[in-house]
């Protein structure tokens, strides 16, 4: 593994610890609903009705929440779970009461059978219509039953509690599967005393996968901005993780990130919603440097040697690279020419001439050329100079040469 497998690793596990801890409070399965524990999207549904005469199993709401590998369950009651005789107490039994049994047992059913007291929860775990497992706390305790015969899976882990609710838990693993984002209950409260018992409707939690939106801004030169912000969920989405060569390993994490690659790339963004489900959406992205600006006088790039005197010269360029369109200026000898050319200027003097590109994202690049201009004073050659040394040799030589000539013709 290299450093950045190693890293990235290293941050996805992070992340899967911050999708947990960024949760609503965690639940502790202890008979109340402290504040903070369970959400309003939490409740399945209410059950108003008094239906059964044991007010103490009379279901008044249902509540269901699946967080790190856990399934809690919770059932609200009319009056005090357990307590099958109507007396407000289910740890006296109150004999010639109206709805009264033989029991009341301390701890719903503590010490009595599972077919006297009993909560529990029927559970369809991939919503395809059949029940799958009932999570049933009786006799003080709880335990997991496959749907076919009812048989107790060994090794299930389960909890159980109850006060003014009763909350029922169970941990997801090789036991018992469950979709959580997919999946059915029916929450029973039952005292198996003269038929009294209580029912909600079977209800479905489904939750579709999240939406993946991703964009890219430009926001200057070799700098742009990647965001997820199109992405959506029917619940929330945890974690935005970029991938910026989408090479299978993730670079970055937010729900808008930098980015400073130059070229083009495509990038994946993975979306991950509060039940684990993903959603990628990929899209190419070309960042750009500085434009490039290219200057020419009379075609060239300098620097162009003009007659003495001067002449016209025609400036051009040409701009690449960067996020075009351009705008294009030439500084010609102090005035300002706008466009990428041509300009016809006469030069008489040497001068440096700069193209200005400038892109639509506000980068620059220039370029220079140089056009020089010989001077129109008279070049003398001077005496002192190695070439007017050589011509006064020469003159001397046709001086001497012609004194030489008039003695001959005397003599």
């Amino acid at each position: 593994m290299n450093m950045k497998e190693m890293m990235v690793s290293i941050i996805t596990a992070m992340v899967v610890v911050a999708i947990f801890a960024s949760s609503a409070a965690a639940i502790t399965v202890d008979g109340t609903a402290s504040p903070g524990e369970w959400t309003a999207a939490d409740k399945l549904c209410d059950d108003p009705s008094d239906d059964t005469c044991s007010t103490g199993y009379d279901i008044t709401s249902l509540w269901a929440h699946i967080e790190d590998g856990t399934a809690y369950f919770r059932i609200d009651v009319s009056g005090v779970p357990g307590d099958a005789d109507n007396d407000g107490d289910p740890d006296t039994y109150t004999n010639g009461m109206n709805c009264s049994c033989d029991w009341d047992y301390p701890g719903i059913g503590e010490g009595g059978a599972c077919d006297k007291e009993q909560y529990y929860i029927e559970i369809d775990k991939d919503n395809d219509g059949n029940t799958d497992y009932i999570l049933k706390y009786c006799s003080g305790d709880s335990y997991l039953y496959g749907s076919s015969g009812l048989t107790q899976i060994t090794g299930a882990t389960t909890n159980e509690a109850y006060g003014g609710i009763v909350e029922i838990s169970v941990k997801i693993d090789q036991y018992c599967e469950i979709n959580p984002a997919n999946y059915c209950v029916e929450g029973w409260a039952d005292t198996q005393c003269n038929g009294n018992e209580d029912h909600t409707d079977e209800v479905c939690r489904t939750d579709n996968p999240p939406t993946a939106v991703c964009s890219f801004t430009p926001i200057s030169c070799g700098q742009g901005t990647l965001s997820g912000t199109g992405s959506s969920d029917d619940g929330t989405i945890v974690d935005y993780a970029w991938d910026f060569d989408n090479d299978g390993t993730y670079d970055a994490h937010g729900i808008t990130v930098s980015y400073n690659i130059i070229g083009t790339h495509n990038v994946r963004l993975m979306v991950t919603d509060n039940l684990g489900q993903t959603a990628n959406c990929t899209l190419s992205v070309t960042l750009t440097d500085n434009p490039v600006a290219d200057a020419k006088a009379d075609g060239s790039d300098g620097p162009v040697d003009l007659p003495s005197g001067g002449e016209n010269v025609t400036f051009t360029g040409t701009a690449s690279g960067g996020a075009p369109p351009y705008t294009c200026t030439w500084n010609i000898g102090g005035t300002t020419y706008s466009g990428i050319g041509p300009h016809v200027v006469f030069i008489d003097h040497p001068i440096t001439a700069t193209l200005t590109v400038v892109d639509n994202i506000g980068c620059t690049g220039t370029d220079t050329v140089r056009i020089r201009v010989p001077t129109t004073k008279n070049h003398k050659v001077p005496i002192m100079t190695p070439a007017g040394m050589l011509a006064l040799i020469g003159l001397l030589g046709i001086v001497g040469g012609s004194r030489i000539l008039r003695r001959g013709r005397r003599s």
